[in-house]
């Protein structure tokens, strides 16, 4: 299953000009096994993401997002992630390609299990197609890795799973 996310995560057209911007992001998206074979397998996601251009390439932000699906065959679970990140944006012709990570809570509530709060850091890579001076377009590939001590089946491993997101960005300042 797939999750779509909204996230906060490109400059304002223009912003690269001046050297700032703030945008506010969506994403929707999927959800699909990690690299471990531990968290979330399959579902959805959604989410929101404030981010500020600090300068032509670089810029921070922070967002919240809920992630839906399977623990196991027959467990579903709620991830909702609340992160700071770091941006490096290049900045091309039409497409503005990016890199971002930061820090983040995750809360994993599985259904019957005890619920638990972690420390997890996304990666994530995606790129940006600014439409006019506000609105912008995207996608992006996130990999999560959660150190958990909570409702790991086997027995308190890291979780890992990734999100395919595509983005919708609205600059709230312009140059």
């Amino acid at each position: 299953m797939m999750v779509v996310t909204l996230a906060s995560r490109a400059p304002a057209v223009g912003a690269q000009d001046s050297g700032g911007g703030t945008t506010l992001y969506g994403h929707m998206g999927v959800v699909s096994e990690g690299s471990n074979g531990e968290g979330l397998k399959s579902g959805s996601a959604f989410g929101l993401a404030l981010e500020h251009r600090l300068g032509d390439r670089w810029g921070v932000g922070g967002g919240m997002a809920m992630h839906f699906g399977e623990l196991t065959s027959t467990v579903d679970a709620t991830a909702i992630v609340v992160d700071v990140h770091g941006r490096y944006t290049w900045d091309l012709a039409r497409v503005q390609p990016y890199l971002t990570t930061g820090a983040g809570l995750y809360h994993l509530s599985p259904d019957d299990l005890d619920s638990s709060t972690d420390f997890g850091v996304p990666v994530t890579a995606g790129f940006d197609v600014p439409l006019n001076s506000h609105w912008r377009v995207g996608f992006n590939a996130a990999h999560h890795f959660v150190v958990s001590e909570g409702p790991s089946l086997e027995g308190g491993d890291a979780m890992t799973w990734f999100t395919w997101a595509a983005i919708v960005g609205f600059a709230l300042d312009t140059p």
